[in-house]
C-alpha cells in the first residue's frame, strides 16, 4: 500500500525505529506497573488480615469499638482509592 494511502487511512507504516520506540515505552512503564501491582497486593492482604487480628489489636492498643471502626475505615478508604 502506498505511504500516502496509509496516511489518509490514519495508519502509519511501522519501521524499525517505530518498533524500537514502542519497546522503549513499554520498558519505561514496566517498573510503574510492577510497583502498582505490589501495592495492590499488599493492600489486599492487609484488608484481609485486619479483621483476623482485630481482637489482638483491640487488646494491645486498648481501642474502643469506635476507634476500631475508624481503623477499619482507614484501610477500606485506602483500598477504595487505589482501586480507582
Amino acid at each position: 500500500m502506498p505511504a500516502a494511502r496509509l496516511r489518509r487511512a490514519g495508519r502509519r507504516s511501522m519501521t524499525s525505529t517505530g518498533i524500537a520506540t514502542n519497546h522503549a515505552a513499554r520498558a519505561a512503564r514496566s517498573p510503574f506497573v510492577v510497583l502498582l501491582a505490589v501495592a495492590l497486593f499488599i493492600n489486599y492482604v492487609d484488608r484481609g488480615l485486619l479483621p483476623t487480628a482485630a481482637p489482638l489489636i483491640v487488646k494491645e492498643l486498648h481501642l474502643s469499638e469506635g476507634q476500631l471502626g475508624i481503623l477499619f475505615s482507614a484501610f477500606f478508604w485506602t483500598y477504595a482509592i487505589i482501586q480507582i
